[in-house]
């Protein structure tokens, strides 16, 4: 599971719900410099894509917790995304 929500709106979070009690995040993945609006794992996958008030998309490997790449020149801020297998 991924959420989002902290003080400053910028951090993931990565939970692992197998656990009994997940009472802490197996990781945090950072880089966004506003709140982060959306969020989206690619269909069977650990990619996760995260959209952002500062006009970017970033994608991370969640199981490794690496970035993979930041995708900007918005013109405004990325409210929403989705992500299918391939890809587009």
């Amino acid at each position: 599971l991924a959420s989002c929500g902290d003080k400053s709106g910028s951090t993931i979070r990565i939970w692992d719900l197998r656990e009994n009690n997940p009472s802490k995040p197996v990781r945090e993945l950072g880089g966004h410099r506003d709140v982060v609006t959306a969020l989206a794992f690619r269909q069977n996958s650990t990619v996760l894509l995260s959209a952002s008030d500062d006009r970017s998309v970033r994608i991370y490997n969640a199981a490794e917790g690496a970035f993979i790449e930041h995708l900007f020149g918005h013109t405004s801020r990325v409210c929403a995304l989705d992500s299918l297998a391939r890809e587009r």
